[in-house]
């Protein structure tokens, strides 16, 4: 899903932007525009697996935050 349009209009697009930028630290040279287009492509496939019924919402929301954490922490 492109970081176009659509969510250029969305306040919480900014606020990923400045959270994922704080965690430049952690990552490699993997771009903040990137790493934001990774984060809602990972949001959309958890929020996808809980409506077709492959796993929970618990699981979800925490096989999310493993990888996302694992994302910016990236070598």
């Amino acid at each position: 899903m492109a970081c176009g349009p659509r969510w250029s209009s969305w306040a919480g697009l900014a606020t990923i932007t400045v959270v994922l930028s704080a965690c430049r630290a952690f990552a490699t040279a993997q771009q903040v525009p990137w790493l934001t287009e990774c984060f809602f492509a990972l949001l959309h496939g958890a929020a996808a697996g809980v409506r077709e019924g492959r796993f929970t919402p618990a699981v979800a929301a925490e096989e999310l935050t493993t990888t996302v954490l694992a994302l910016v922490r990236s070598r």
